[in-house]
């Protein structure tokens, strides 16, 4: 389950715990290969060639001026993942732009931060070779070396991330056919206090709480009394009781 704060001012389930329980459904650990890619392409140090996975790649085919081969696709230096995606769905490896999965934005969610997870699909397998040129006797790029190499699968790559405005890659995860996403939900949170029995219902980030009793009086999360270990005071007209909440 993921964190919940119940405090003044507060009621959320933490963005970046409610992805790592839904992660769980994919092969994380494959997933980082799509991470390690984008890692390759921000680093400064480092020229980025791309191949078909059994194209083997000569030291000589990437010298210094040298033209590079056909077959082989020179990465923009410090691609964004834009731009890679763009190059790399030109040469034939991607089938297209990440399509939007899901995106749960804070203000109509009971989360902390927004959250989206977005679907990359390698259609076919290709290689990644980064190359180091290093100066040398007084001559740029004198010496260089194939400084890493990897391989990315054809699969479904799916990204998760967290953020309002600018956002922050949580995880990468794979999976070779297609699913549907599934996890905890967001969107509608239950109040319930175990004293009186009442019970509340809100929805789509609405601290507006409505009774399932038809006894019992809507209330305000803004008038909350007592905040403590994740309950509140009881609404409640003459009940002492504390009331719990539950996000789904």
């Amino acid at each position: 389950m993921a964190t919940m704060t119940v405090a003044r001012h507060n009621l959320s389930v933490s963005a970046a715990e409610t992805i790592r329980v839904t992660m769980r459904q994919f092969d994380t650990r494959r997933g980082a290969l799509w991470g390690d890619l984008l890692h390759f392409l921000a680093r400064h140090d480092r020229a980025v060639f791309i191949m078909d996975s059994d194209r083997v790649l000569g030291r000589d085919e990437v010298a210094p001026g040298g033209v590079v081969p056909a077959d082989v696709l020179e990465m923009p230096w410090r691609a964004s993942s834009s731009d890679a995606v763009a190059c790399l769905t030109s040469a034939g490896y991607l089938a297209g732009r990440p399509t939007v999965v899901r995106h749960d934005a804070a203000h109509d969610t009971y989360l902390d931060t927004g959250r989206a997870f977005e679907a990359v699909s390698v259609r076919k397998p290709f290689k990644v070779v980064t190359v180091a040129y290093r100066h040398g006797d007084g001559q740029p790029g004198h010496d260089w070396t194939l400084a890493g190499v990897l391989g990315v699968p054809a699969g479904t790559y799916v990204i998760a991330s967290t953020g309002d405005v600018r956002m922050t890659i949580r995880a990468i995860g794979y999976t070779q056919q297609a699913s549907v996403l599934s996890g905890p939900g967001v969107s509608r949170a239950q109040a319930e206090c175990r004293t009186c029995g009442g019970r509340w219902r809100a929805k789509d980030g609405s601290w507006r709480f409505r009774p399932e009793r038809l006894s019992d009086a809507s209330w305000s999360y803004d008038a909350a009394e007592d905040h403590r270990d994740g309950t509140i005071a009881c609404p409640a007209h003459a009940c002492a009781g504390r009331v719990g909440f539950r996000i789904f």
